[in-house]
């Protein structure tokens, strides 16, 4: 009896049971949860710099969110670059592409995409994924960059699998324009035409049914000319203010944003006809043609060249204004290829007023070989133009190298501090000269490149070309003395650096210092590295050199990597240390990607530390 009344009351559990909890098929599984944890709305800490900025806060999230519902929310609308808080997983991502910088990442092949940006030279609290991998990732800031949206702060990330990347990389060659829907698609393209230079870096291409697409790439080769062909192997899909730009990216061997190999299969036979330019118009009296003048080409859209009829140098004629509105490069060049010969000096020079203090400009001299097609490295004139309301004359002077048979100038734009208070910037240039020889100053008589001067007058020494020194008619040309001046070169124009090649009498405790015509001697300061020069390059350095070891150094961190000889890539510091090196490249703009002011007391600080023998 006690054991048929157990059995019963075991049927009745077991019955209730079933009842009450159901099972699999009968109940739905409910995957979502909600944070119900009480928002942070004050500050976060940016991963990147490690510094607390306000944000606003979403507090919606799930289990797994997506990239589309991460682009789906509300920035706020008065920030340059706008961040929220957020807490959202996002599970089972394509890591598209890697950088030193971030990554990209996408949801499945067709599926939205979006970069992860760890900052520069950040110390990332995960292994560094490959394109690829399939992630779970925690990310707990949202916001945007000049318009191109991005997650800014991920703290977990967990590798689930891996994939073929080849279908997540949309092939546009058939004519897709890039829109929104594709920003941050990692994509590729066969058989672009280069139809414009904008600036040396950025482009526009045409391909298919596309036409005006926007290139930004870094490393893109000088010799391609308007009209090549060419593939890119690789590039992202980025909004850029109002542009969206195709962004070259990152080779294999050294991940940096902008590289060489993704520029492929260059074909130059498809090259637009030479344009015939004349230097008939360098005076800037002719303006059949505007915008630019006849003889003149445009490199940037964000300026224009006009005439100006009441502002010139001179009694009358006119002069053309370059008024500029975009911060990114803008050149100017002058489309007459002047004959040349290699291991030679040439200058070109222009008369500038530079009566607005939120720009500035300075000249640049480029080479070409018996094809035209550029060689070497552009140089740059150190000396930018000064705010005046009076004329001045700028020049720059540079040697040609190996190979050369042309040389052309150009004048670049430059804003300063953001245009100020304004929103662009305005110089007038007159006068435009290149020509074999140093630099000249008024009264000098200009080499016509064919060994002969274009003075008539009986008095070859009037009037006196010399800047220093004596004027001295030798055989009815004039030449200049430069005997005990302090200077040197054809018009005495140069000055002589005692300190440097050695003719002062200093003492190796004192500090030798160059003036105009001489020297001073007076008690040397210790500069070095750690507490002087090392701060000026974290400053201006830190992006490519403190970690990544760029060019092969780390400079910005490592006091020996001083010493180490200047890589290859640098033709410029052949013989040199990268010590020595890094003045050089920042004074003549290569380096960082960003110039250097030509007044920013960091050049001269570098100069004291290398003068002082590079001290620890």
């Amino acid at each position: 009896m006690r054991v048929l009344q157990l059995f019963s009351w075991i049927i009745l559990v077991l019955f209730v049971g079933t009842y009450a909890c159901g099972t699999d098929e009968e109940t739905a599984v409910d995957t979502t949860t909600t944070n119900t944890a009480q928002p942070d709305t004050s500050t976060a800490v940016d991963t990147a710099t490690g510094i607390d900025i306000p944000v606003a806060e979403d507090t919606t999230q799930t289990n797994c969110s997506t990239i589309g519902e991460l682009k789906a929310l509300q920035l706020p609308a008065n920030s340059d670059e706008p961040t929220i808080n957020i807490d959202h997983t996002l599970c089972g991502v394509t890591v598209t592409y890697v950088y030193n910088e971030g990554f990209f990442i996408q949801d499945g092949p067709n599926g939205e995409a979006t970069e992860v940006y760890m900052g520069a030279n950040s110390i990332w609290p995960f292994a560094r994924p490959t394109p690829g991998d399939v992630i779970d990732l925690h990310a707990t800031q949202w916001g945007a960059f000049k318009g191109h949206l991005e997650i800014k702060a991920v703290d977990t990330v967990t590798l689930v699998g891996s994939t073929n990347i080849n279908p997540y990389i949309l092939d546009l060659s058939s004519g897709i324009v890039p829109t929104d829907e594709h920003e941050s698609r990692v994509v590729t393209l066969s058989g672009a035409t280069l139809t414009s230079n904008l600036s040396s870096n950025e482009k526009t291409i045409s391909y298919g049914n596309g036409a005006e697409i926007q290139l930004y790439s870094k490393y893109f080769p000088n010799s391609v000319c308007a009209g090549a062909t060419f593939d890119i192997i690789r590039a992202t899909v980025v909004r850029h203010d109002n542009t969206l730009q195709l962004k070259n990216s990152c080779s294999a061997d050294s991940c940096f944003w902008y590289a060489s190999d993704d520029i492929a299969n260059v074909n130059l036979e498809t090259c637009e006809e030479t344009v015939d330019y004349s230097n008939a118009n360098w005076d800037f009296e002719d303006w059949t043609y505007s915008d630019p003048p006849d003889g003149f080409i445009k490199e940037g859209d964000g300026f224009t060249a006009i005439q100006d009829s009441e502002i010139f140098y001179g009694e009358t004629g006119s002069s053309c204004e370059l008024h500029w509105t975009s911060t990114n490069n803008q050149d100017f060049r002058a489309g007459y290829f002047v004959a040349a010969t290699p291991n030679t000096d040439y200058t070109v020079s222009v008369r500038v007023m530079d009566n607005d203090p939120n720009g500035r400009v300075r000249l640049a001299l480029d080479f070409y070989n018996a094809g035209k097609v550029k060689i070497g490295e552009t140089s740059y004139a150190s000396t930018y133009s000064e705010n005046s309301a009076d004329w001045a004359k700028y020049s720059h002077t540079a040697t040609t190298p190996e190979g050369t048979a042309f040389v052309r100038g150009f004048i670049r734009m430059y804003d300063v501090a953001n245009f100020g208070d304004t929103d662009s910037a305005i110089v007038n240039i007159d006068n435009w000269a290149t020509s074999k020889g140093t630099t000249t100053n008024e009264g000098t008589i200009p080499d016509d490149g064919n060994g002969t001067n274009n003075n008539n007058a009986t008095d070859i020494c009037a009037p006196n070309p010399c800047i220093n020194g004596t004027c001295i008619d030798d055989a009815g040309i004039a030449s200049c003395d430069c005997t005990g001046t302090g200077y040197e070169g054809d018009t005495c124009e140069i000055d002589i650096d005692e300190c440097t090649t050695g003719a002062d009498d200093c003492d190796a405790s004192e500090l030798c210092e160059n003036i105009d015509g001489g020297f001073v001697c007076s008690d040397a300061p210790i500069v070095s590295y750690e507490t002087d020069a090392k701060p000026v390059f974290v400053q201006y350095c830190n992006n490519c050199h403190s970690w990544l070891n760029l060019g092969g150094h780390n400079i910005a961190s490592n006091y020996d990597d001083a010493f180490k000889p200047a890589s290859s890539w640098y033709s410029q510091c052949a013989g040199l240390n990268m010590g020595e090196c890094s003045l050089v490249l920042m004074l003549d703009g290569s380096m960082p990607i960003n110039d250097i002011p030509s007044d920013d007391p960091g050049l001269d600080i570098i100069q004291a530390w290398i003068d002082g023998g590079m001290q620890p």
